[in-house]
């Protein structure tokens, strides 16, 4: 009974989760994006310890090969994230945490 009512909740999360994105279809590519990153980083901040940061931004490692746009970067803080306004864009470190300064 109790993994029929867990399997329940994750079935519903599950078309809560698909009904954002489908809802967002209509619109812009960029409305779209940031609707939907942003949606799904307050999902994470909520599910998630709060040991965790979420954000968005580009990843650079030492050698300053860049990712691109990550849409949700998921972070264990061991390093700032450097951004620049509220926005919650950042660069991120990549790379193990001693080894990204």
């Amino acid at each position: 009974m109790a993994v029929q009512a867990i399997y329940a909740r994750l079935l519903g999360i599950q078309q809560m989760l698909v009904g954002v994105h489908k809802g967002s279809d209509p619109l812009s590519s960029n409305s779209k994006g940031v609707e939907r990153e942003a949606f799904i980083a307050g999902f994470l901040r909520e599910v998630m310890p709060t040991i965790y940061r979420f954000g968005t931004g580009d990843a650079i490692d030492l050698q300053g090969h860049k990712s691109g746009q990550l849409d949700v970067v998921v972070e264990y803080p061991f390093a700032p994230s450097l951004p620049l306004n509220q926005a919650r864009a950042s660069i991120w470190p990549k790379g193990p945490p001693g080894l990204s300064k």
